[in-house]
């Protein structure tokens, strides 16, 4: 049965115009004089004001075939008395999913949520198993879905409630989609034994922001009976301004900081202060700027004279949460890298790539020296600080390649240097002179007609080949090597093989030895060795190399809310991070709990400060516009709301009459009745008919 099929019950009020129509009485409306009348007495017919009905039995066949016609198409039906219950077959989980990321610190906005959470709990149903989640980058689960067993709808809802009210939003980035993605997937693991007919529901209430992340909808496909209904909650979108401290390409006296300010700010007028590490106020001079609505800026602020003023605070926006930024005010670390090698820079030489490679960065201020005497290198390698050095000793002066120069090299490694050693034919006894005897070189057969070596069984876990552990970079096969050398170890030897050729030779040796430690490289950089240093992986491998406890500044680096830091330090042991709240927590070698923005701080175990951190809030949190829910469709989420167990009744109760109304099809017979007495009205309207022309002949005839 249509939804507008009863509405030709309407019809029912066309019963009237057969009466109305019998009931008007046509009346002379004029005059017209005639010549030949003129000498007669006028006697005009009596009308009368009261209206009688004429021809009854006309009247009621006409009114039975529009009341026939006004039921037939209203499609009636007898409804038979039955009982629809879903008892306990029909089941609705509903996974209540809310963004608890650093955008919902919005004015205002985690009280909505609250309120939402309310709502959607007061709508659930006798027999609804609700579960709540909270999200950021990642998924959590505050109270999840009960067992049916012991399923009790106040408790669970009252559950709900109580775990909404001691949560709180995060300082993480949004992630929807892999939010929605382990949700679904929770839904579809706890809703395997129900049956076909129970619903999957995920209400999903977050501000939606355009820097939140869909990606992993796009490498997962959604299930399509878990239907997503999104609640949207914000402060004001588009009215946030923010700051970002951008990264410095090259040493400078002053932070380049971009404004950013939204297109419904209403503030226009912004200034920049600098906060100390408790975040106090300090008497530097601020910095006022001007930036329209829906504009960004970009502004040059000098770096404060003070090391301990560390936040950069922008006042004037009304929204708070991402007004600061914190920046380590340190000055660049002093790298001293010594080269032994041959005396030319052509470009063939090992030297040539690596002086372009040690470039002085915003955190490293490289001093590379190539001492061309004995006495220049042990003058040097004495010197207090020495952090690298990378021997070439291939092309190496003879006069050069004394005791007196590798007694120097062993103890600068004992103090803490590192050695990056290309090992040349001849290179057994000056290895053995400084990590002890027991090695053994050999000149290795390359492979003929043309073909090559390549590193294979790379140690990614070690601090010179992890930056490149991500399978993005981790393929070393184009790279090829077609001059190497066999090094052997001895036996008892705390070597590392951190890299061996495909032929089986090792390639690339690690040994500790006093507080440093050397790599031993059996084959070079250089164009007539192999193609490293023409690979966009040396100068990572390099720069890992200076990596030295005591000189590496990757305090630099920025880290945003929820990143992992991994500090190059040579040793972890009796290692603590001191939070930006002061509390202090155990270090394993990487800190995964950078749960809020600030500066984290490394302490060894005699309480010594080794290095810190800057966290922000990352910059996708800051655009705070709503993005078209229809993005998710797109992604193949299927928006919409899971009917209630009295909407499935009400659906199932409609379903049942349109059943009837089929099986009974009364309104055929309603068509035919009002087509056989529009057939008797018509035969008793043309009789009707006949017989008022005849009373009218025979009243002419009698005149």
């Amino acid at each position: 049965m249509g939804l507008l099929s009863p509405l030709f019950m309407l019809g029912l009020l066309g019963v009237s115009l057969p009466i109305l129509f019998h009931l008007i009485r046509r009346t002379p409306k004029g005059q017209m004089l005639f010549s030949t009348l003129m000498f007669l007495q006028p006697s005009p017919p009596r009308i009368t004001r009261r209206s009688r009905l004429e021809n009854l039995l006309l009247l009621l066949l006409r009114a039975a075939v529009l009341a026939l016609l006004a039921a037939a198409f209203s499609r009636p039906f007898l409804r038979q008395v039955a009982r629809l219950d879903m008892g306990k077959s029909f089941q609705r989980r509903v996974a209540i999913v809310v963004d608890g990321s650093a955008s919902m610190q919005q004015p205002g906005v985690w009280q909505k949520v609250r309120q939402t959470v309310n709502d959607v709990v007061a709508g659930l149903e006798s027999g609804d198993h609700p579960a709540l989640f909270v999200f950021d980058e990642k998924l959590t689960t505050l109270h999840g879905f009960a067992d049916p067993k012991e399923f009790d709808t106040d408790v669970q809802q009252q559950a709900v409630l109580e775990a909404m009210r001691a949560a709180a939003p995060s300082w993480r980035a949004t992630n929807i989609g892999e939010a929605l993605v382990q949700a679904a997937d929770i839904l579809t693991a706890v809703s395997e034994g129900d049956t076909e007919d129970s619903a999957q529901q995920i209400v999903l209430i977050t501000d939606l922001q355009k820097g939140a992340s869909l990606d992993a909808l796009q490498a997962t496909p959604f299930p399509e009976r878990v239907q997503v209904d999104v609640r949207i909650v914000s402060y004001r979108p588009g009215a946030n301004a923010s700051l970002q401290v951008l990264r410095e390409t090259e040493p400078q006296t002053f932070y380049r900081t971009r404004l950013v300010n939204g297109e419904e700010s209403g503030v226009e007028q912004f200034s920049l202060h600098w906060l100390d590490q408790s975040l106090k106020p300090v008497q530097v001079a601020s910095e006022q700027v001007y930036v329209a609505p829906g504009q960004n800026r970009v502004v040059q602020i000098d770096k404060p004279p003070d090391a301990d003023l560390v936040c950069l605070e922008l006042k004037g926006d009304e929204v708070a949460f991402d007004n600061r930024f914190f920046v380590l005010n340190t000055p660049p670390n002093a790298v001293a890298v010594t080269y032994l090698g041959e005396r030319t820079e052509q470009s063939t030489a090992p030297l040539y790539f690596l002086r372009r490679t040690l470039n002085d960065t915003p955190s490293l201020r490289i001093d590379l020296a190539h001492p061309q005497t004995a006495d220049e290198a042990v003058e040097r390698l004495g010197r207090e600080g020495t952090s690298l050095i990378v021997i070439g000793s291939d092309g190496l002066d003879p006069e050069m390649r004394t005791d007196v120069v590798w007694d120097a090299v062993a103890k600068a490694v004992e103090a803490g240097a590192r050695v990056m050693w290309i090992v040349a034919d001849n290179d057994q006894a000056a290895i053995e002179r400084v990590l002890g005897p027991g090695w053994n070189i050999e000149a290795a057969e390359p492979p003929g007609g043309g073909k090559y070596a390549m590193w294979t069984a790379i140690q990614f876990d070690h601090p010179l080949f992890s930056p490149l552990e991500n399978p993005r970079y981790s393929d070393f096969t184009g790279i090829r090597f077609w001059k190497w050398r066999k090094v052997s170890p001895p036996k008892d030897s705390s070597a590392q093989v951190l890299a061996k050729f495909d032929t089986g030779e090792d390639a690339v040796i690690y040994t500790p030895l006093g507080e440093g430690d050397v790599y031993l490289l059996a084959a070079g950089w250089a164009p007539a060795d192999s193609q490293l240093a023409l690979s966009t992986k040396f100068p990572t491998i390099i720069h890992s190399s200076l990596h030295l406890e005591g000189t590496s500044n990757d305090s630099a680096i920025r880290f945003d809310v929820g990143d992992v830091i991994k500090p190059a330090v040579a040793s972890t042991a009796g290692l603590r991070m001191t939070m930006p709240g002061g509390e202090r927590m155990a270090f394993d070698g990487e800190f995964t709990e950078t749960s809020r923005p600030g500066i984290y701080r490394l302490f060894d175990e005699q309480d010594n400060l080794v290095t810190r951190y800057a966290v922000n809030v990352a910059a996708s949190e800051t655009d705070t516009r709503i993005r078209d829910s229809v993005e998710l469709e797109q992604y193949g989420v299927s928006i919409g709301r899971q009917p209630t167990r009295a909407e499935r009744l009400a659906e199932q109760r409609q379903l049942r009459d349109i059943e009837l109304e089929k099986r009974q099809q009364f309104w055929r017979w309603g068509i035919a009745f009002a087509l056989f007495v529009l057939l008797l009205e018509t035969i008793l309207a043309g009789r009707t008919a006949k017989a008022s022309m005849r009373s009218v002949d025979v009243n002419l005839q009698n005149e």
